[in-house]
C-alpha cells in the first residue's frame, strides 16, 4: 500500500532527482515537444553529487540522469536509483522484478516501449505525469513540479500539474495520510506503487503488480473464515479497535 504523510511530502519535494525523463506518446520525436527552457528546467533538478548530468535524446525519449545511474545499449537505456546488484541492459519484467532496492525507468526507443518499475520494498520513489502528448517521469517530485507548463494548444501542453488534488487532500485531512495507491497530493502527478510497474508501448498503457510469495503456507487457505463476508467483519472489528470503538 502506498501512503502519504507530511514528512514524505517534504522529503519528495526537497531531494533532487537521480533521473528524470520525457516520453512521447505520439509517433513524433521528443525534440519537437521540448524547448531548451524545458530541458534546462528539468536538468536543474538532477543531483550533481557525482558530476554533471548525462543527457540523452533519442526518438520519443529525452532522459537526464546522474552518470553512475545510467546504462545505455543499442536502442535502449536504463536509469535507476537505489541498489541493483548487477544492472544489465535487458528489459525488466514487471511481473517478475529484479532483486534489489530501486526505482527504475527502461526505455526502448526502437520498439517505442517505456517501463517504469519499483521493487516491492517501496524504499525508492517513482512519479509520473501525463502532459498532453507526453509523459514526464522522475524518482523525485521536483522535476514534475518544475515543469512550468502553460496553455499552449499547438504544443499539446496542458496547464501546470501543481494544483492540489482535492480528493487526496480531503483524505489526508481525515486520515493524516493519503492511502489510495498511486495518488499524491498534487493533481496530475501519480506515484508508481511499491511492487508495481507501468508499461507504455505504442500508445497502450499496462499496469502490473508483482506477485508476493506465500511465506507461511504452501497452499492457500479456504473456508468460511476467509469468505468476503467474514473478512469484511474482521476488518470492521479491527477498525473499531483502532478507533477505540
Amino acid at each position: 500500500m502506498s501512503s502519504w504523510s507530511p514528512n514524505k511530502l517534504y522529503n519528495q519535494t526537497r531531494f533532487m532527482a537521480s533521473f528524470c525523463g520525457v516520453w512521447m506518446l505520439a509517433s513524433e520525436p521528443v525534440d519537437r515537444f521540448l524547448s531548451e527552457g524545458d530541458r534546462r528546467a528539468l536538468r536543474g533538478q538532477i543531483s550533481l553529487a557525482a558530476g554533471e548530468a548525462v543527457e540523452l535524446s533519442r526518438g520519443p525519449l529525452w532522459l537526464a540522469s546522474s552518470p553512475e545511474r545510467m546504462r545505455q545499449g543499442e536502442g535502449h537505456v536504463l536509469a535507476w536509483d537505489g541498489f541493483l546488484p548487477a544492472p544489465g541492459l535487458g528489459a525488466p519484467d514487471p511481473a517478475d522484478p529484479w532483486e534489489g532496492h530501486y526505482s527504475l525507468a527502461y526505455a526502448d526507443w526502437k520498439n517505442r516501449k517505456l517501463i517504469l518499475l519499483r521493487d516491492l520494498s517501496g524504499g525508492e520513489i517513482l512519479y509520473y505525469s501525463r502532459c498532453g502528448r507526453a509523459v514526464i517521469f522522475a524518482n523525485s517530485m521536483r522535476p514534475l513540479l518544475a515543469w512550468r507548463a502553460s496553455e499552449r494548444p499547438a504544443s499539446g501542453r496542458p496547464s501546470s500539474p501543481e494544483r492540489l488534488n482535492s480528493e487526496a487532500l480531503a483524505e489526508f485531512m481525515f486520515n493524516g495520510q493519503v492511502l489510495c495507491a498511486g495518488e499524491t497530493l498534487f493533481e496530475g502527478i501519480r506515484e508508481v506503487p511499491p511492487g508495481h510497474g507501468l508499461t507504455i508501448s505504442k500508445g497502450e498503457w499496462r499496469r502490473h503488480e508483482a506477485q508476493l510469495p506465500c511465506l507461511e503456507e504452501d497452499e492457500p487457505r479456504s473456508g468460511p473464515e476467509t469468505s468476503p463476508r467474514a473478512l469484511r467483519r474482521l476488518l470492521l472489528e479491527a477498525t473499531g479497535v483502532a478507533l477505540g470503538g
